[in-house]
């Protein structure tokens, strides 16, 4: 990581922050934010069988931005994945991609 790391932004190549999530799961209905999914959902291990289509995802964000200003790439995640699984939000600006952009890690 130090020898890649020798750049002027050589944050993006050192993990040395310790990041968690968490959640608190309730029995009495009570939440603190409440999210309803409409619609199916695919999971992103099967992504390779979805080339070219429109379907939708549930994930969490795993990193900042990744790229810069023009490319917006993000790690995202939905479980235990084989390969990592990357966003790139800077085509198609939609409300969905504005949220991303937003979004702080684990939300």
């Amino acid at each position: 990581m130090e020898k890649i790391a020798n750049t002027t932004e050589s944050y993006r190549y050192l993990n040395t922050d310790m990041k968690f999530s968490y959640a608190i799961l309730r029995r009495d209905g009570l939440v603190k934010h409440s999210y309803l999914a409409k619609g199916k959902f695919m999971a992103l291990s099967n992504l390779k069988n979805h080339i070219k289509k429109h379907i939708n995802i549930a994930a969490s964000v795993m990193s900042g931005n990744l790229g810069n200003e023009k490319t917006l790439v993000f790690k995202i995640c939905d479980g235990p994945l084989q390969f990592p699984a990357m966003r790139n939000a800077a085509y198609h600006m939609t409300e969905n991609n504005r949220a991303l952009i937003n979004a702080f890690y684990g939300t």
